[in-house]
């Protein structure tokens, strides 16, 4: 939702845009917020096929399938854990540029 919400922020801003120098950065985050989309469908698709095997290891209760789920749990969490910083980074630049844009506007 943050990531749509970003993108809609860009198309608003985008007109407002006067030089090359901001509009290759606004280019730049869009490219990052497309490519956050993809990583997000991703993590989506994994998490979908985790809860997959966790029902089969239910049904089937095998030590070497909980260490195997086990393993993908904490990829999976090693993956979100690094999404949610790399977000953080990328809001606060992004908000950053937006707070230069507007200086420059006023």
């Amino acid at each position: 939702t943050e990531n749509t919400y970003s993108k809609t922020r860009l198309s608003e801003v985008i007109d407002q845009i006067q030089d090359q120098e901001n509009l290759a950065l606004a280019e730049h985050f869009q490219n990052q917020y497309i490519i956050k989309d993809d990583v997000y469908d991703y993590i989506l698709h994994s998490l979908k096929q985790h809860l997959q095997k966790w029902k089969e290891i239910q049904s089937i209760q095998t030590k070497d399938g909980n260490e195997e789920f086990i393993k993908i749990q904490k990829k999976l969490r090693d993956q979100i854990e690094f999404v949610e910083k790399d977000h953080m980074v990328i809001s606060k630049d992004f908000n950053t540029y937006l707070i230069a844009i507007f200086s420059k506007n006023f």
